[in-house]
């Protein structure tokens, strides 16, 4: 998943631009209120998830609808990191600086262990609350983490269990597995175009080139598309908005949303049969990380305004720590459902048992950000920087 940089104090979005994000063509205030409210989406799917796990009825319920739908979200992050990576890639490229592959690792990895040795921790804890007698049941406790091979911790801490065919130490890892995937094909085609004198144009529109190739691939031999590039095209989405916010609509931009646009309409009519929310290569995935390009786009030209409201304030500052919120929600969603459940909130008290599903998450994860997340950011960057670019000034990233 992408991250968000470190903060001084509380969040706050400037009114105007600073000089240095006048400099950079892809700040774009939004995003991390997008992530934000992607990331709570999520959150809110799994604390449901729950619920209708111990009843099936509640599935049915319009009420709860939205919120079992948050799976969803995993595709709006896809399109903001299509973006975000964008932007860093051909700033780098323009700018000749280095050290873009090491700041892509010190974003994804630090934190990840930190959270795979919590997952474990918790793991460990609820089968001794199990064996004690405390807890009757746990899907945490049914897990026998120590028995795994060596292979499953490698496999789980270098994030190649889609390489491997490896089981994943908690559920979320599989995005990530793919945005390290999307990471790695951006770094070779950025390597390509450095080594060939290249341009950041010619670098988006490589990239632009393996959407349409992957999209091809998907609706002519489905069976045949190959990990990461099966699920390109929603990553593809969000280069495609960077490229046409920086840029407009000029000649290769247009040609290229010419070629991607209708082809993710034949796709997902293709697969409208595999509509559900939790399918990764169904249609409902690839229409939504459609509409979430297509919102970014239109609210573009609203940035500086909505960027100011206390809303959107307050889920950029979730946004922030969404990285490690997506990390660590579901162990601690595990342990509000038990707890509620013990003290007889549950069925009773629904909102109750909801909203401490959002928020304990919500605050271990904002101290997680602090101690497990931020000394591993590159750069000295203020956060209204970052906030209006998404990502950190590849001029900071230097090793």
């Amino acid at each position: 998943m992408t991250t968000a940089p470190p903060v001084q104090g509380h969040p706050s979005v400037p009114a105007q631009p600073t000089p240095t994000t006048r400099a950079r063509p892809g700040a774009y205030g939004l995003l991390d209120a997008a992530r934000g409210a992607a990331c709570l989406w999520v959150v809110c799917h799994h604390a449901l998830g729950f619920l209708v796990e111990g009843d099936p009825a509640m599935a049915g319920n319009p009420v709860y609808a939205v919120g079992l739908n948050g799976a969803l979200g995993v595709w709006i992050f896809f399109v903001v990191s299509g973006y975000c990576i964008a932007n860093t890639a051909a700033a780098t490229l323009a700018t000749g600086r280095s050290g873009w592959a090491l700041a892509r690792v010190r974003r994804i990895y630090p934190p990840c262990w930190f959270a795979s040795l919590l997952c474990i921790a918790s793991t460990l804890f609820a089968g001794w609350l199990v064996h004690r007698g405390t807890l009757k049941s746990s899907h945490l406790a049914d897990f026998d983490v120590l028995g795994q091979g060596v292979g499953f911790f490698l496999a789980n801490f270098s994030l190649t269990q889609r390489l491997f065919h490896t089981g994943y130490l908690a559920g979320v890892y599989w995005t990530l597995c793919y945005e390290l995937g999307f990471y790695a094909v951006v770094g070779v085609v950025l390597f390509l175009n450095r080594a060939l004198r290249g341009n950041p144009r010619l670098l988006l529109d490589c990239l632009h080139g393996v959407t349409v190739l992957s999209l091809a691939v998907l609706i002519a031999a489905p069976q045949r598309a190959v990990y990461p590039f099966d699920l390109w095209p929603h990553f593809g989405l969000g280069v495609l908005l960077y490229d046409v916010l920086c840029h407009g609509w000029g000649r290769s931009t247009t040609a290229w949303a010419a070629l991607t646009l209708p082809a993710c309409g034949v796709f997902i009519v293709q697969h409208a049969h595999r509509d559900t929310y939790l399918d990764q290569g169904g249609g409902i995935a690839l229409l939504t990380a459609v509409l979430s390009a297509a919102a970014l786009w239109t609210l573009h030209r609203f940035d500086r305004a909505l960027s100011a409201s206390r809303p959107v304030r307050a889920l950029a500052w979730v946004g922030m720590f969404s990285y490690s919120l997506y990390l660590t929600h579901m162990t601690l969603i595990g342990y509000v459902y038990k707890a509620c459940q013990m003290g007889g909130l549950l069925p009773r008290l629904l909102p109750v048992y909801l909203a401490l599903a959002v928020l304990v998450p919500v605050g271990f994860a904002r101290v997680f950000f602090q101690f497990c997340e931020r000394p591993f950011l590159s750069g000295k960057r203020t956060r209204e920087v970052i906030l209006r670019t998404g990502e950190p000034d590849p001029q900071a990233s230097r090793s």
